[in-house]
């Protein structure tokens, strides 16, 4: 199988998991918007969000 390679797309990529570390270095770990309350019902690490009043569920 062969899967196109797009610079474009690939320089986003990286930039974008470059502020995420950047992000986690810094313990920048704010939640903008918070996901679904089902989709957090099944996180396993829900009850730190509850914890630090991220999200209510």
């Amino acid at each position: 199988m062969e899967i196109p390679y797009q610079v474009d797309k690939m320089k986003k990529i990286s930039a974008n998991l470059e502020s995420v570390a950047e992000d986690i270095e810094k313990k920048h770990f704010h939640v903008n918007k918070p996901p679904a309350v089902e989709i957090c019902r099944r996180c396993d690490i829900r009850h730190l969000c509850q914890q630090d009043r991220v999200i209510e569920i």
